[in-house]
């Protein structure tokens, strides 16, 4: 029992710094031994945790006296990362409404996104699905909505400009047009102004979660493609289509929660509304 308190611990200090480092681009050290009530020992522990996650993501620290420590690397990796580790917590936050023990993490949160502006965006995705005509579940709905939250905290910035020739959004190669209409608009812009920016980043973001993206994905990529021939190989039969489109959104799910080691939460992929 000790060791999986002192484990479950850890992960909220490590939740936080990642968190952190997503939500600033930085960490300062000085202050976390107060905050978690721990050593420097124990957080240059943590601290090697992070690192050896973030490698993984192709970035890494960068140490700079007297001013903090700093994510350093590609945009389009950072990208990636943040709207990864934003859709965690939203999934976790689903389960559990931010449990008493991680008071800690639901401070740094709302300090950064404002209760307000987290519903303001929430109402939003929830009209875009509806507006479209989307099917949805909730690791597409929360997926749109970790990305409209990064949105949000880039506000001040062109998103898509940064990312360049990133693979978040290269297999892309036609937007519908009613997505760039509407994300373009007058109506949209002065009703969620912090978007104005980003509203092509938008588009493109929804188009990822299409099931024509996700054809194209699966014809596009020899990973899912050998595991969807090895399975039917096997068991002596054939996926239709949709049975693969759902496939590899669950292999998805299954690589996300294992990176980010999450234990539950719903993969329905049914209509939510």
């Amino acid at each position: 029992p000790t060791k999986t308190i002192l484990a479950s611990v850890a992960k909220q200090r490590f939740n936080y710094l990642m968190l952190e480092l997503i939500l600033t681009d930085k960490l300062n050290l000085n202050e976390k031994s107060n905050i978690f009530n721990v050593t420097r020992k124990t957080l240059s522990l943590d601290l090697e945790d992070l690192k050896k996650f973030l490698l993984k993501k192709d970035l890494y620290l960068e140490s700079i006296p007297w001013k903090g420590i700093f994510l350093k690397g590609d945009f389009s990796n950072k990208a990636h990362l943040s709207i990864e580790f934003i859709l965690k917590i939203l999934l976790e936050k689903e389960i559990n409404n931010f449990a008493t023990e991680n008071y800690k993490l639901t401070e740094l949160y709302y300090q950064h996104i404002p209760y307000e502006i987290e519903n303001s965006i929430n109402e939003f995705v929830k009209s875009i699905f509806l507006k479209f005509n989307i099917s949805i579940g909730t690791h597409i709905f929360n997926s749109f909505l970790a990305s409209c939250i990064f949105c949000y905290l880039k506000k001040e910035e062109n998103i898509v400009d940064n990312l360049k020739d990133s693979l978040l959004f290269n297999e892309i190669t036609i937007v519908p047009k009613k997505y760039t209409e509407y994300f373009n608009s007058k109506e949209f812009i002065e009703k969620y102004p912090f978007f104005k920016n980003n509203n092509l980043f938008l588009s493109r973001a929804l188009t990822r979660l299409s099931p024509e993206f996700l054809n194209l994905k699966l014809k596009n990529n020899t990973y899912f493609n050998q595991i969807t021939e090895f399975i039917e190989n096997k068991l002596e039969f054939q996926f239709s289509e949709n049975s693969k489109l759902y496939l590899i959104q669950l292999l998805g799910i299954a690589k996300f929660k294992y990176e980010y080691q999450i234990n539950h939460f719903s993969s329905s992929f049914n209509n939510l509304y």
